[in-house]
């Protein structure tokens, strides 16, 4: 069900807001990222349910994709798409590195991932700092596993500039970390830019504190996994603050983490109606603001 329904907004938000047709040379990307995207749904399913980040349900799936629906810029981003497709991957890894069973090729992974990532959306590469927040709250005392994400680094360099090297692109790389060093201050802080990202973002942090306080006696490591998580949305919401005008579709990068928070809040509430309530009101409220975004552009 989730799936023909990002299936159908998809579609609408190409043809209703990018005016896409079947001869658009955009539509061979345009099936890449709805490929990535219906893929990711199945990613967040599997690593909210593997590392039991919540209870047995889909709510944090169902979040995922509404957040989607909220934010449609973001499936007009094909960039933002993959580089948030490749940063569930590095979750993933990262998440798993709870059971302490083979640390080094999981954070060498989610760091690997991470990087290429970057590729896509050249602010990511700040997100280098959640690995080594992993590596301080599992395996501090090993002190070479701090250096993991550098030797992904050297390898994902490496890679990225034989292969751009072969296509005859060297300066992609050049050019497209260049650029980075510009976007050095926060920009787009204007309304319109920052209202409903802003709203979006203190329903989640509201969310965050009810299921701290509802769930405060959980196990030491439910609580890291928490903190973790966390602080990964926190850095999200720092690079999502230098994007600009491309916050409406960046502010995606901070859907895994936002849907595991909220759904863990939703699992909390005790009386099955008023849950239902909840569920059925985000699933209108963001159907709606598709539609209202919609007929405003």
């Amino acid at each position: 069900m989730l799936l023909c329904f990002l299936f159908v907004f998809f579609a609408l938000a190409h043809l209703g807001f990018a005016r896409m047709t079947f001869d658009s040379p955009n539509f061979l990307q345009g099936l890449w990222s709805l490929g990535c995207l219906l893929l990711s749904v199945f990613i967040v399913n599997f690593i909210v349910h593997r590392n039991q980040l919540t209870a047995t349900h889909s709510f944090a799936m169902l979040f995922y994709a509404l957040f989607i629906i909220l934010f449609p810029d973001t499936l007009l981003d094909p960039e933002v798409i993959f580089a948030s497709f490749f940063m569930l991957l590095a979750y993933r890894r990262l998440i798993s590195l709870k059971s302490l069973k083979n640390p080094k090729s999981k954070l060498f992974d989610g760091a690997l991932w991470i990087l290429v990532a970057c590729l896509f959306l050249n602010q990511l590469i700040f997100m280098l700092l959640l690995v080594w927040f992993y590596v301080f709250f599992y395996v501090p005392k090993q002190l070479n596993y701090w250096l993991i994400p550098l030797a992904a680094a050297v390898v994902v360099a490496m890679t990225g500039w034989s292969f751009f090297y072969l296509a005859g692109g060297t300066e992609f790389l050049v050019s497209h970390y260049a650029l980075l060093l510009e976007q050095t201050t926060p920009i787009g802080f204007s309304g319109k830019y920052w209202i409903k990202p802003a709203a979006f973002l203190f329903i989640v942090l509201l969310a965050a504190v009810l299921s701290f306080v509802r769930h405060g006696k959980s196990s030491q490591g439910k609580l890291t996994q928490l903190r973790l998580l966390i602080l990964g949305w926190i850095l999200i919401i720092l690079i999502i603050s230098f994007s600009g005008e491309r916050m409406g579709s960046t502010i995606m990068l901070a859907f895994f983490p936002s849907a595991v928070l909220i759904a863990r809040y939703v699992e909390s509430i005790r009386r099955e109606f008023i849950k239902d309530i909840v569920l059925s009101s985000a699933t209108v409220i963001c159907i709606l603001a598709f539609f209202l975004q919609w007929v405003v552009k």
